[in-house]
């Protein structure tokens, strides 16, 4: 989920969810060929949910709403800050970094270096 989120540096804070509150911008655990994942949902038709992570801007996991585990609700900073994933500074952060799909593998690359 790199780079909005920072791998062995943020915590996350997860609840239990159940398949009504499930939509696109929502961060979820769930299962993906016997591995767990952490992703971002970007589409959901149904039960199915169509499944990226923010460090990606091509692949696309899919899964149904049974295969989620949980839903994050807050990240932990190292310095201790707590973000709320349903403040509007995370949802238009996060809304933006969807939306710049063209130049976002030239931004990974730079923020990686």
């Amino acid at each position: 989920m790199s780079p909005l989120l920072r791998d062995n540096k943020d915590d996350i804070v997860l609840y239990p969810c159940v398949g009504d509150e499930l939509s696109p911008m929502d961060i979820v655990l769930f299962r993906y060929k016997g591995k767990y994942l952490l992703h971002r949902i970007i589409r959901r038709e149904g039960n199915r949910l169509y499944i990226q992570g923010d460090g990606s801007y091509i692949a696309k996991e899919e899964c149904s709403i049974d295969d989620v585990i949980g839903k994050v609700q807050m990240i932990v900073r190292p310095s201790g800050k707590i973000i709320s994933v349903n403040s509007w500074q995370w949802r238009w952060l996060s809304y933006i970094w969807l939306k710049i799909r063209i130049i976002r593998n030239l931004l990974l690359r730079i923020l990686k270096s």
